[in-house]
């Protein structure tokens, strides 16, 4: 099931998200946003396919096709830029069984409220 219907590695993402009390909300989520996108951007950069599966409160959480993973890559890569964006910590690992089943149901079932919608 992993093999025929995984999705490759997940790459998560803990970004620092410091705030300071002298921060406004609206100035906390500009700079959350701008390190989001700055990390995506990154991502982006050394593997092509990847997508943005997850963002919860600075915890990102990437899918990269098999095809495209180069471990050493992502780990030199990723050291050399931690403190340029704000990376508190990251992994890679395989989705897990439970991940692929989850996602592979919310991805049928998707398609089965669009096709009975457009009926």
């Amino acid at each position: 099931l992993k093999n025929k219907f995984g999705s490759g590695f997940e790459l998560v993402v803990k970004l620092s998200i410091g705030s300071s009390s002298s921060s406004s909300s609206a100035d906390v989520q500009s700079a959350v946003a701008t390190l989001i996108a700055s990390t995506s951007e990154f991502v982006c950069g050394m593997f092509p396919s990847a997508v943005l599966l997850s963002e919860n409160g600075g915890l990102l959480t990437y899918t990269i096709p098999r095809e495209e993973m180069k471990m050493g890559l992502v780990f030199t890569q990723l050291e050399k830029s931690k403190q340029a964006l704000s990376i508190e910590d990251y992994a890679v690992a395989q989705p897990t069984l439970e991940q692929v089943f989850i996602r592979t149901v919310n991805e049928h079932t998707e398609e089965g409220h669009e096709e009975s919608s457009k009926r």
